[in-house]
């Protein structure tokens, strides 16, 4: 599986609250705590987008298996971004946790 195309311009941080990240570092300048961050963000979203995908796939290929298909499908769950463990499924209202929800309109002809 092949990670989406990343735009450099647009890095989007996240905050780590609680990951004990601070813990060590103290000897690092800014620039490389920044560049640092900047990494592990980097990560921490291109696993979220990874875990999107593996879910969408997952619910498409469970509906294929269907012999009576629903006409519509809405899947909705919550990923934690941690600094350590990367994109975790996490309880729906988790903090730091993105809301996503996926929905399949069946065409009627088909």
């Amino acid at each position: 599986m092949t990670d989406l195309p990343e735009d450099d311009l647009e890095i989007i941080l996240v905050d780590f609250k609680g990951s004990g990240g601070s813990v060590g570092q103290v000897s690092l300048s800014p620039v490389e705590l920044t560049k640092q961050l900047e990494e592990r963000s980097k990560d921490a979203v291109n696993g979220a987008m990874r875990t999107i995908r593996l879910m969408a796939n997952r619910t498409i290929a469970t509906l294929d298996t269907m012999a009576n298909k629903p006409s519509q499908v809405e899947v909705e769950f919550a990923i934690k971004l941690d600094a350590k463990a990367g994109a975790l499924l996490a309880s729906a209202g988790a903090e730091g946790s993105l809301k996503v929800k996926l929905v399949w309109n069946r065409d009627k002809d088909k």
